[in-house]
């Protein structure tokens, strides 16, 4: 954090950000075989996405932060540019706008969260 007021922008999370990130649907969960120690699917489930949001929304309160959420549809996919759907450039984190030019996937992603927070992109 900062000590000056800063913008922050996140994804929404879901109800529930650890299932939705390992994929298991609440129907199967009884299904499924219990998880190593040393599984990601462990790792994931122990961290605690909503505890860690509220402590980053207190303290950007303590600091005149402002912190917005936006929805994770699309962030890296999509040319922060030009806005067409970004294709396959050979590697799995550059991709390739329509127009020409090559986009870090994560570059993408933040680019298009900050789109989202103006009032022409919400």
């Amino acid at each position: 954090m900062t000590k000056s007021p800063a913008v922050i922008i996140t994804e929404e999370l879901g109800k529930n950000p650890q299932e939705e990130m390992i994929g298991v649907e609440k129907k199967a969960e009884k299904s499924v075989k219990k998880v190593g120690k040393r599984e990601p699917r462990h790792r994931i489930k122990q961290t605690p996405f909503k505890k860690l949001v509220r402590a980053v929304e207190d303290k950007a309160r303590e600091t005149g932060s402002a912190v917005f959420y936006v929805s994770s549809f699309k962030n890296s996919k999509v040319c922060p540019i030009h806005f067409p759907k970004l294709e396959e450039g050979g590697d799995w984190h550059v991709l390739r706008c329509s127009r020409g030019h090559v986009v870090d996937r994560d570059a993408a992603a933040v680019l298009n969260m900050l789109w989202k927070i103006t009032p022409e992109g919400g």
